[in-house]
């Protein structure tokens, strides 16, 4: 999995929990928008996946809002070395 595809995976993570959130709360978007601090526009921008318009660490904040600390999960991976060859 690439760079781009983890990043992607881990956006998606964070969208679908919000999302699972307000289901099984049964709350409005608005609702949403008040417990997050968003007004209800940038709310449905989360809530629909549009994924290039926040950063990581904005949905981080945004769900940490919603979810006590020890529900939150960020998995950190190391960098890969990155092994540079040359064709002569």
């Amino acid at each position: 999995m690439n760079k781009s595809s983890k990043k992607e995976k881990s956006f998606k993570e964070y969208l679908q929990e919000i999302e699972s959130y307000q289901q099984e709360n049964n709350l409005s978007d608005k609702e949403v928008a008040n417990k997050i601090h968003l007004t209800t526009g940038e709310t449905r921008e989360i809530l629909y996946c549009h994924i290039d318009y926040f950063t990581l660490d904005r949905l981080i904040t945004y769900a940490g809002r919603l979810f006590s600390s020890s529900e939150i999960k960020v998995i950190i991976e190391p960098k890969k070395d990155k092994l540079h060859g040359r064709v002569v």
